[in-house]
């Protein structure tokens, strides 16, 4: 089948992979389905960084095929990883801003939860 004869494609992201793991650092570029303009993806360019107690991790690449700690996923879990360690959420209320500053914090408790000793700066690798 040649390339233009692809009318779909459809990204099936499965558990603990986000679309940074699996496509940040990829540079894909399409056509935008709503306006028929190309585009590329808004991936990762190995500047974006995190900080948690101190210590500040930048994204990189590769990241490990699994990681020995399964980051949180429960409501909590994301609000921590996109609104930061701090955030707090009243059901009903108007939700915070997401600045995606949690990850680090969310991989910790993670990490503790686990009794695992981890660098938390590896759940930033795509």
């Amino acid at each position: 089948m040649a390339f233009d004869q692809i009318q779909h494609v459809f990204i099936l992201m499965f558990e603990n992979h986000s679309f940074d793991h699996l496509l940040g650092f990829s540079g894909i570029s399409g056509t935008d389905a709503a306006t028929g303009l190309a585009t590329t993806v808004n991936g990762l360019s190995e500047t974006e960084a995190h900080t948690y107690n101190g210590v500040t991790a930048t994204v990189s690449q590769p990241a490990d095929y699994a990681m020995v700690v399964d980051p949180g996923h429960e409501f909590s879990d994301v609000l921590c990883q996109l609104c930061g360690a701090d955030a707090t959420y009243a059901p009903g209320g108007s939700h915070p801003s997401i600045n995606r500053s949690g990850f680090m914090a969310s991989y910790a408790e993670a990490c503790a939860k686990a009794k695992q000793t981890r660098d938390v700066g590896e759940v930033l690798k795509g």
